[in-house]
């Protein structure tokens, strides 16, 4: 494992609600078959990793956050835009867990890329231009059910011809709060 690629720290969702979202980004067109998932450090806040660290210092690092971290849940809430972007995000009723597994990330040793861009928590539905009136759609999705997190993980970009093409699971732990 190393971080050549953009690593990213995720919170994997599971069926059936993966399986709601999925249903979203084919109606509209996802252009990429990324996991269902919320980003906890590689997209708003803290950036992707460094890629000059140690892998395994890395993997130690999150198995001690997962072992003390439990297992929580929420519900998604309503579809919003990233302003000035086609992106379209499924935002969380409670960020609070989120947010707080962000700062044991930020102050783990483990070190990230810098980010403009303030932490926002979220799914990401949707990247591409729609009409007013498919926006108006997306805007107005709701997902029901509770969305449990009981699991961390890396996941990497997988590059062709210089473009992203998807994320690949490169390791995953149980969150415990042993």
């Amino acid at each position: 494992m190393d971080f050549t690629h953009p690593t990213y720290v995720i919170l994997p969702i599971k069926p059936p609600v993966a399986d709601q979202v999925l249903r979203i980004r084919e109606r509209y067109g996802h252009p990429s078959p990324n996991p269902v998932e919320v980003t906890v450090a590689g997209s708003s806040g803290v950036d992707v990793l460094e890629p000059d660290q140690d892998p395994a210092a890395v993997v130690q690092a999150l198995e001690r956050i997962a072992a003390s971290t439990p297992p929580f849940q929420t519900e998604f809430g309503e579809v919003r835009r990233f302003p000035g972007t086609h992106i379209y995000w499924l935002s969380l009723k409670d960020e609070a867990p989120f947010r707080a597994l962000r700062e044991r990330l930020k102050n783990s040793g483990i070190r990230f890329r810098p980010s403009p861009f303030p932490y926002h928590p979220h799914c990401t539905l949707q990247v591409r231009e729609r009409s007013e009136e498919e926006a108006a759609e997306l805007l107005r999705l709701r997902v029901p059910g509770t969305v449990v997190f009981d699991e961390i993980a890396l996941a990497a970009e997988v590059v062709r011809e210089n473009r992203p093409v998807e994320a690949r699971i490169l390791w995953t732990a149980r969150l415990t709060g042993a």
